[in-house]
């Protein structure tokens, strides 16, 4: 019968319809909120791939009763290295820093050689870069001992964390923070502590 019919919908039931098929189309062209972001995110990790050089001032303090006479040191240090899509990063480090050795010499030089893995969270609305990093490497302490040049070579390991923060027109401004122990040799003497260094660089 009558009731049995289908009811017929009007034109505005097949507006409705075309501007939900409409919307529908739209999200799958430009993607959902969550969808967007991931493509953003991993536009935004492909852009900030590749080598990166920085080379900055850096500030160095020693802690631990076998490094006591070491002062507080500055000089600068460098990183050469590569930033992977995925965040993850290596680098080679080189620092030269000037200490003062209490009541030997007050210009005692400590040059460093380290290799550099990092790792960089990236946010597309984060602005700023921060890292974490692992240290491992060679040091040298080299002073005025009496009548000669007195040598201390050992290795040293640490982390640290950092954070990048882009100007805009290319470069940006690292600052980080860094803590490692040191160990050296001189003639048979061995001793170790603590050294905390605090810097910031130009990165290209």
């Amino acid at each position: 019968g009558i009731r049995d019919l289908v009811r017929s919908r009007g034109l505005g039931d097949v507006y409705k319809r075309q501007v939900w098929n409409w919307t529908d189309r739209m999200d799958v062209t430009l993607g959902t909120p969550s969808t967007m972001t991931s493509r953003t995110a991993r536009a935004v990790l492909r852009a900030r791939s590749g080598f990166r050089a920085q080379v900055g001032p850096v500030v160095a303090l020693t802690a631990g009763d076998e490094l006591s006479n070491i002062g507080t040191g500055v000089g600068v240090e460098g990183v050469v290295g590569y930033d992977g899509a995925g965040g993850l990063g290596v680098g080679a480090v080189v620092s030269f820093v000037r200490h003062s050795l209490e009541g030997v010499d007050e210009n005692m030089w400590r040059l460093g050689l380290a290799a550099e893995p990092r790792y960089t969270f990236h946010r597309p609305e984060w602005k700023v870069r921060p890292y974490v990093v692992a240290r491992v490497g060679w040091q040298s302490l080299d002073s005025e001992a009496g009548s000669g040049l007195s040598t201390e070579t050992g290795w040293s390991f640490g982390g640290g964390a950092g954070a990048s923060f882009p100007l805009g027109f290319g470069p940006s401004v690292d600052l980080a923070a860094h803590l490692a122990r040191l160990s050296v040799d001189a003639d048979g003497f061995d001793r170790a502590g603590l050294v905390f260094d605090v810097g910031a660089a130009i990165r290209f």
